[in-house]
């Protein structure tokens, strides 16, 4: 079944645990399937502009091997920069899950030392 509209277009409950999800699920083989594929387009223009004369030169090899670094690694970094924003992005989202939980334990610290106090002075009565 299929969620409302106006239920997609809120946030997730959970957008730690979302983002997490989006980033170490779908993401890696995405990332996977673009950089394959620029490699192999990039491999391909460069054989259908050059030729494959003179493919088993040195030279030959190490200037493929630049044409594919300078084409690739734009994208490369892009990912790089990417990756860290959504690292930033997990650490955010854990930090307050975090506080959160800080929060309530010092809240329930507060209770419990009030209930030990009054415990004590119930028992020191008797």
């Amino acid at each position: 079944m299929v969620a409302p509209f106006s239920q997609m277009l809120e946030p997730p409950s959970n957008p730690g645990r979302f983002i997490y999800n989006f980033a170490l699920k779908s993401v890696p083989p995405m990332i996977f399937t673009v950089l394959v594929t620029a490699f192999g387009v990039t491999a391909y223009a460069y054989f259908h502009t050059f030729g494959s004369q003179g493919v088993g030169d040195q030279a030959t090899w190490g200037q493929f091997g630049d044409y594919m670094g300078g084409t690739l690694n734009p994208l490369i970094g892009l990912f790089t920069v990417w990756g860290l924003l959504v690292a930033f992005r997990l650490q955010s989202a854990q930090l307050a899950v975090a506080r959160k939980d800080s929060a309530r334990l010092a809240k329930d610290m507060k209770a419990a030392a009030k209930l030990n106090a009054l415990t004590a002075a119930l028992d020191a009565t008797n």
